[in-house]
C-alpha cells in the first residue's frame, strides 16, 4: 500500500490448484510470503520474497488517488472459478472514519483481535480501523483461534478491548464463555457480521455478564467495502429479539429495496438489497460481463442516476428504519462467515470423472 500499489492476500492452506487459478486471473508476478510459506507459492507465483528478508531501503510513501483500488479479494464464483473484488481507498477510507465516530475503541491504548485471515474483507476493518486511528491490533495464533477456551483466556490475557466475529465463531466462543464461567473483562465492543446473527441463551448470558460491553450487529458485502449497515443492540441484554435486524446503513451509503424489475418496492415491502453509496468496489477483475450484471446504473425516482449493488440479500425496511434481513434469493450460503457459491461446487463435482449429475446442499 506504502508503494501506491493494491494488495492480494492468499491463503498458502488453499488447494495449488485454487492458488494456481487466482495468480494467473490477476496477473500477478511477485509474492510477499512469510518464509516458512516462500515454497508453497515458489511453484505458482515468478517472484516470492521472504517477508523476514532485510530491507537495505525505504522510500518514502507513494500518494495515492482515493479512487485507485486498495485491494482485491477473491470471493465463490457460481462458474466454479474465484471471482476477484476490486475495493477502492476511498471505501475504506470512508469505513475507517465511520467507524472511529460510533466507536469510541478504536484509537491510542485500545486493543483489537485480529481474528479474521487476511483473504477475509473482514481483516480491513480490524487491520485499518485500528491502525489509522492509533490503536493496537493483537495477532493470535491459528492453534488458539480454533480454540474457543483457547481464544477466551488469550483475550484475557492481551486485555482485548474490541473482537469481530462471525456468528457461529461468536456462539462457539459464548459456549466457552459460559461453561467456564469466564467473561473477559477487558472487552468493551464486540462486533458479529457475515451471517445472521442469533440472540441464543449463551450470548445472551454472555452480554448479561458483561453489561458495559457494546454489541454491534452488522451486515456488509466484499463488493460494499466490508461494512453497509450496522444495528448497535440497546436496552438490556434479556430485551433483545432472537433474530435483529441489520441495523441502518452507515455513513454516505444508501440501501434501496427493488424488486426483479429494478423498480424500487413500497415501504415496508421486500425487496432485494441494493447498495448505493462511497463504499462500492469499482467491480471484478477481468469479469466485465459479471461487473455489469451485478453493478448496475440505476435511476431513483427524482431521476438521479446512480450506481448500484446487487447484493442478492432480501429485506425490508420496518417503520423504525432499520432493515430486516429476510435470506438470500439465489444458492449462496454463509459458512461460518465465509461465502460460498452453491453452484461453484456443483461445477467442480460435476468435473469428477464417474459423477454425470450433482446437487449440493447446506446443512
Amino acid at each position: 500500500l506504502k508503494a501506491g500499489k493494491a494488495y492480494l492476500p492468499l491463503d498458502p492452506t488453499f488447494p495449488a490448484e485454487r492458488l494456481q487459478d487466482i495468480v494467473a486471473d490477476c496477473g500477478m508476478d511477485t509474492c510477499l510470503a512469510t518464509a516458512s510459506d516462500v515454497n508453497v507459492f515458489g511453484s505458482i507465483v515468478k517472484n516470492v520474497i521472504a517477508s523476514d528478508k532485510p530491507v537495505s531501503a525505504v522510500e518514502a510513501p507513494a500518494k495515492v488517488a482515493k479512487t485507485k483500488v486498495a485491494y482485491i479479494i477473491y470471493t465463490s464464483g457460481s462458474t466454479g472459478k474465484p471471482k476477484g473484488v476490486c475495493v477502492g481507498h476511498a471505501g475504506v477510507i470512508n469505513l475507517i472514519k465511520w467507524h472511529n465516530r460510533i466507536s469510541p475503541y478504536l484509537g491510542v491504548g485500545h486493543k483489537t483481535l485480529q481474528f479474521s485471515p487476511l483473504i477475509f474483507d473482514a481483516s480491513v476493518m480490524e487491520i485499518f480501523c485500528t491502525l489509522g486511528i492509533g490503536g493496537t491490533l493483537v495477532l493470535v495464533e491459528d492453534e488458539t483461534r480454533i480454540d474457543p477456551v483457547k481464544l477466551l483466556r488469550y483475550i484475557d490475557l492481551q486485555k482485548v478491548n474490541r473482537i469481530n466475529v462471525p456468528f457461529v465463531a461468536l456462539q462457539y466462543f459464548t459456549e466457552a464463555a459460559d461453561a467456564e464461567r469466564y467473561f473477559p473483562q477487558s472487552l468493551q465492543e464486540v462486533i458479529s457480521a457475515g451471517e445472521q446473527l442469533k440472540i441464543t441463551p449463551q450470548v445472551l448470558r454472555f452480554f448479561e455478564a458483561l453489561p458495559g460491553c457494546v454489541f454491534y450487529n452488522m451486515y456488509g458485502p466484499t463488493e460494499a467495502s466490508v461494512c453497509s449497515t450496522a444495528l448497535k443492540m440497546e436496552g438490556p441484554a434479556g430485551n433483545w429479539p432472537l433474530l435483529p435486524t441489520i441495523g441502518k446503513a452507515m455513513d454516505n451509503v444508501t440501501i434501496y429495496m427493488l424488486n426483479e424489475q429494478l423498480q424500487e418496492v413500497a415501504y415496508g415491502q421486500q425487496g432485494e438489497l441494493c447498495i448505493s453509496g462511497i463504499n462500492l468496489a469499482y467491480g471484478y477483475l477481468n469479469r466485465p460481463d459479471l461487473t455489469a450484471d451485478k453493478f448496475i446504473d440505476w435511476t431513483d425516482a427524482t431521476g438521479k442516476t446512480l450506481k448500484l449493488y446487487r447484493s442478492g440479500d432480501l429485506g425490508f425496511y420496518l417503520p423504525d428504519g432499520n432493515i430486516e434481513y429476510m435470506g438470500r434469493k439465489d444458492t449462496q450460503v454463509k459458512i461460518r462467515g465465509n461465502r460460498v457459491e452453491i453452484g461453484e461446487i456443483e461445477v467442480l463435482l460435476n468435473q469428477l470423472d464417474g459423477i454425470q449429475q450433482s446437487v449440493v446442499i447446506a446443512r
